[in-house]
């Protein structure tokens, strides 16, 4: 239903981010990385992507994709709902 609205014309940076979710709690690492990837190009403001795609990252193993996504979703978004988690990852992480 989310590609077909998206072949519609509907915001394809949000049905990408909503679709990396569903992977994403399907535990489907690669595919949910793949999609945020195709959001952001869509939209690379678009913080909780970045949130969400560091956490596919630490599940696929790659902590340092891990660790510049959390980066760049504290830039956009300092006081966004999951700040602190990614500042105290990045802390322990001694970034």
């Amino acid at each position: 239903a989310l590609e077909a609205a998206e072949n519609l014309g509907f915001d394809s940076a949000m049905i990408r981010y909503q679709i990396g979710l569903s992977f994403l709690f399907d535990e489907n690492w690669d595919d949910a990385k793949k999609s945020f990837n195709q959001g952001l190009k869509k939209e690379p403001r678009f913080a909780p992507m970045y949130f969400w795609r560091a956490m596919a990252w630490e599940k696929l193993g790659r902590k340092d994709n891990m660790l510049v996504d959390l980066d760049q979703y504290l830039k956009l978004a300092p006081n966004g709902p999951d700040a602190a988690k990614a500042r105290a990852v990045l802390k322990s992480a001694g970034r």
